[in-house]
């Protein structure tokens, strides 16, 4: 047993460690859709940029999506950005799918359409850094790269008794060395995913089984029965609320509905959405600086009528659907309410473009199916009778 493992691990445990993983990887290891692509850079790309800070589970189907419609970094370098989010819709972290697509253009422009394999042309790219990085040159290119992502960070942590908080610069460097000294010469792709599987289906945040565990008897937590407070984590701040509140506005000429065109920047940025105000609280949207703000829902129609130039807006009384979503750090109540738009004979009811929002129209069911929009305010639409 050694007391970490290390740039000083003799060569023996080292060896001992990584024929244990790769055993048990042979038998227990995770079958994942991009593991049949992982010599191919591309794939390799597209799957760990969405994996980032989200669930396999949810990955899965939105892979096959995307590269259904962008089999090659070609594709996707040559699509409008509007279709790329719209295929990333709901996936959430849209950064994550401008970088990927920018990274793309950048890939095309500088290497030629040919993703490169150093690691200094890789990190040069958007979106790309020390992990990311690793798991292209290892998966797709058999270089000995190390990697260092959530399910490697806790096994590696408890591996080597690691008892300073993970994210901290010396924990850290404490890390990467460890995974450097790790990683198989011979095969480092599948040993870097064998890592991450024994820590997603093994080394579990809670309860982690060790009595399966092929390297137990090379973990300092698992002798010391530290596994439950390691790896020490900075204790997280609840999300911080915010209440806001929209309405599904209907033309009753067409049943079209109004949606507005957020701004190039900040959160949601050329997204469409359903008109909505802050009330109180966390405002991400920063929809009180584009002069969206209420003080209670029953305000909405004046709102509406006086941030749009409408006449005639009748809103329902009371809002009829409510939607509890995340961003961020944020968790927001959003209140939906339902009214429509007469047309009159004094003036032809088109929306005025309030300042700060790049469009505002009214918008057919079909053509609505086309548009990116944030999942709450898809959901919200999804309620809506036709």
């Amino acid at each position: 047993m050694i007391e970490a493992v290390d740039r000083n691990s003799n060569q023996a445990d080292l060896n001992a460690i990584r024929e244990a993983v790769l055993g048990w990887h042979a038998h227990s290891g995770r079958n994942l859709p991009w593991r049949d692509d992982r010599h191919d850079p591309y794939r390799v790309l597209v799957s760990e940029m969405m994996l980032v800070q989200t669930t396999v589970s949810a990955v899965i189907p939105y892979y096959h999506k995307f590269l259904a419609r962008f089999p090659t970094v070609e594709s996707l370098a040559g699509a409008p950005e509007p279709d790329v989010l719209k295929h990333w819709e709901g996936l959430g972290y849209y950064r994550r799918a401008r970088q990927l697509h920018q990274m793309a253009r950048e890939v095309t422009d500088r290497f030629g359409g040919t993703i490169p394999a150093d690691e200094a042309d890789l990190l040069s790219l958007p979106g790309v850094g020390r992990y990311i990085a690793g798991a292209v040159r290892s998966f797709a290119f058999d270089q000995p790269a190390p990697i260092l992502e959530a399910n490697t960070i806790r096994l590696l942590a408890r591996l080597t008794g690691t008892k300073e908080e993970v994210t901290s610069g010396s924990a850290q460097k404490r890390l990467w060395a460890t995974a450097e000294s790790l990683v198989s010469p011979d095969d480092p792709g599948t040993f870097n995913q064998a890592l991450m599987d024994l820590g997603a289906e093994v080394c579990t945040p809670r309860n982690p089984d060790c009595s399966h565990c092929p390297i137990a008897d090379f973990c300092v937590a698992n002798r010391e029965g530290l596994t439950e407070s390691i790896p020490v984590r900075l204790a997280r701040k609840p999300p911080t609320p915010g209440e806001e509140a929209a309405v599904v506005l209907t033309r009753a000429s067409d049943r079209s509905i109004l949606l507005l065109e957020r701004p190039e920047t900040g959160l949601w940025s050329s997204f469409w959405e359903l008109p909505t105000f802050w009330i109180s609280g966390a405002d991400p949207a920063r929809r009180a600086s584009l002069g969206a703000s209420i003080a209670t829902p029953e305000k909405i129609p004046q709102a509406v009528g006086h941030l749009f130039g409408l006449d005639s807006v009748d809103v329902e009384p009371a809002p009829r659907v409510t939607v509890n979503y995340v961003v961020t750090r944020y968790k927001m109540f959003l209140q939906v309410m339902f009214g429509s738009v007469r047309e009159t004979g004094r003036r032809h009811d088109t929306p005025n473009c309030p300042d700060g929002w790049k469009s505002a129209r009214f918008v057919s069911h079909d053509d609505m199916k086309k548009l990116t929009m944030p999942s709450a305010h898809r959901k919200v639409l999804r309620k809506v009778d036709f």
